[in-house]
């Protein structure tokens, strides 16, 4: 991750300018009362531009076809691939700053040819790995929310299709009920969102 100039949360800087940021960073999820285990799951960045350009030239991605992020510090969190974790399929980047027009940029670290469906389905969701499924899940929308809850799941933009595959595919139909789905209301157009829950009794 440091070669992409992602830095982990927890882990002290011996720049005092940057070590001076980090701690501004940690103040500020701390005093929001984030466990501590969920802030060491955090990382970020002092340049998402720098960071989505050291990656798309690792993805050997055209400079021509570089998409160009704004040059400022963003949190960050990680979807791992659900089968081998220490592999990262995208990143993404919350304004700290309170200066983008976008609070989320999503870096994908992966060209979508080389995932299998399998893979692209739970690309979307966020800490599959680190559930214990025995115990009531929730499954939320937003990455850094699901951090406040315990044993908890975020699948980006409340994706019916990676909730559908989810369950078909991944978790047993006995532990269906310990499941709990909290969608954005700003979504809430989706009739399919609408209509989650008897989606789910049909699956």
């Amino acid at each position: 991750f440091l070669d992409y100039g992602i830095h982990k949360l927890t882990t002290p800087l011996e720049n005092e300018k940057m070590e001076k940021i980090r701690l501004k960073i940690v103040n500020y999820i701390s005093n929001r009362q984030m466990p501590d285990l969920s802030i060491e799951k955090l990382y970020f960045t002092f340049s998402y531009r720098e960071t989505g350009n050291l990656i798309q030239n690792a993805m050997c991605v055209s400079e021509d076809n570089w998409i160009i992020h704004e040059n400022i510090p963003r949190l960050i969190t990680v979807v791992q691939d659900y089968d081998n974790p220490d592999k990262v399929l995208s990143i993404n980047g919350r304004d700290i700053t309170g200066t983008s027009n976008k609070k989320y940029v999503i870096i994908k670290t992966v060209l979508e040819e080389e995932l299998s469906e399998h893979t692209a389905q739970l690309a979307k969701v966020y800490n599959l790995h680190d559930i214990d499924i025995d115990k009531p899940v929730f499954v939320v929308e937003g990455q850094i929310d699901s951090l406040f809850l315990p044993n908890s799941i975020a699948v980006q933009g409340g994706d019916i299709n990676s909730l559908i595959y989810l369950f078909k595919h991944l978790i047993p139909k006995r532990f269906h009920n310990n499941f709990m789905v909290i969608l954005d209301n700003d979504n809430i157009k989706d009739t399919r969102k609408r209509n989650i829950k008897t989606i789910f009794n049909d699956i």
